[in-house]
């Protein structure tokens, strides 16, 4: 039997999202199952399908009813072993992330599928926050390789430093804003993400 991806996943699968997920299928083998529609189409569970199939990993297809629940039972794990492998599937979930324009798309065409999932507004933070991150991430393609922020050179060693104040759920998408510029040194980042939005804006204007 053949299983199509879900083409309007919502989720998206960064590369270390993906790179941990075949480690932990080489080191351990699949830990829990996924979840196929009526249709053969991959609701939960593509960022594992995907690696599976990249390792050539055996599919067994067990038929479910709407009033069970399927218990996964892996025997030969026990310990440190078990441990690690919910470990691995907590971390693997926490690293990958919405995808903005596909739950924008399914927000609009088929409201009553996202209804009573999100909070009030929480669509249109998650989305605003692709389009955030999409403008850093264009602004550092645009940039030249290893150039830093205008100003970051003539700091001296006498001069203020402002530690900014992160919230815990925030800090994902804090450190991915980093990262995208290329910059090793997170306040010459930091200072580069804030001209290239005052450039983005002033362009607007």
């Amino acid at each position: 039997m053949t299983l199509t991806p879900d083409p309007k996943n919502a989720r998206r699968h960064t590369t270390r999202n993906q790179l941990l997920i075949r480690q932990s299928l080489q080191e351990l083998g699949p830990f829990r199952s996924i979840a196929v529609d009526g249709d053969n189409i991959v609701r939960a569970g593509n960022g594992v399908y995907e690696q599976a199939q990249a390792l050539g990993l055996k599919v067994r297809i067990i038929e479910a009813l709407p009033d069970e629940l399927i218990a996964v039972k892996r025997a030969d794990l026990r310990g440190a072993a078990a441990e690690r492998a919910a470990l691995y599937d907590n971390q693997t979930v926490d690293l990958s992330e919405w995808d903005g324009n596909i739950l924008a798309e399914i927000a609009e065409q088929t409201p009553e599928v996202v209804e009573d999932i999100f909070a009030p507004g929480e669509i249109d933070a998650i989305i605003e926050e692709a389009l955030a991150l999409n403008r850093i991430e264009q602004a550092a393609k645009e940039s030249q390789p290893g150039g830093e922020p205008e100003g970051s050179q003539d700091m001296e060693p006498g001069d203020l430093r402002i530690r900014p104040v992160i919230y815990a759920r925030e800090l994902a998408t804090f450190e991915r804003a980093l990262r995208l510029t290329g910059l090793e040194d997170r306040g010459a980042a930091l200072l580069y993400i804030c001209q290239a939005y005052i450039d983005q804006a002033q362009h607007a204007v």
